[in-house]
């Protein structure tokens, strides 16, 4: 049933007359299998982490669980020959909606606005270092790869 325009009874209702909500089927990875390899490929990630997690702790590392996790999920892709097409449709989804895992930060920096503003001084330092030597590591990185690939020409 339709009024002004709407469809109230979908869950896209916000679509207008000329322009419909895709089919249930588009949602998915899999046609006929809704769902499933999303729900996969997010449990392997997790997994990862989780075993990152334990390495991390069992062994008192000072690295975080999730990068140790996320560096296991690399060589295992490099020993597999790169992500399924579910893993690497799942990541593309979760990476579309990256921007979302940044309000629980900015809801932290507003709690800890007082502590942040006490500290001022040595966050902008901190950042302002950082970021410089991001930039400088980045420029002699590619420089150093510009000559590689140079020199890989010219002995071609």
């Amino acid at each position: 049933m339709r009024g002004n325009g709407h469809d109230f009874h979908h869950p896209g209702y916000l679509y207008s007359h000329d322009r419909q909500p895709p089919p249930a089927a588009a949602l998915t990875l899999r046609p006929g299998r809704p769902g499933r390899t999303m729900i996969g490929a997010i449990t392997l990630l997790l997994v990862f982490q989780l075993v990152g997690e334990v390495i991390a702790r069992g062994l008192a590392l000072p690295i975080p669980g999730p990068v140790i996790g996320m560096a296991l999920l690399f060589v295992a892709l490099c020993v597999r020959g790169g992500p399924s097409a579910e893993l690497r449709g799942t990541a593309q989804g979760m990476l579309q909606h990256l921007s979302l895992l940044f309000i629980p930060a900015g809801t932290g920096v507003m709690l800890h606005f007082q502590r942040m503003s006490d500290e001022l001084l040595p966050l902008l330092v901190s950042l302002l270092v950082s970021t410089v030597v991001t930039i400088a590591v980045t420029a002699l990185v590619l420089r150093f790869l510009a000559r590689r690939s140079d020199k890989q020409a010219r002995t071609r």
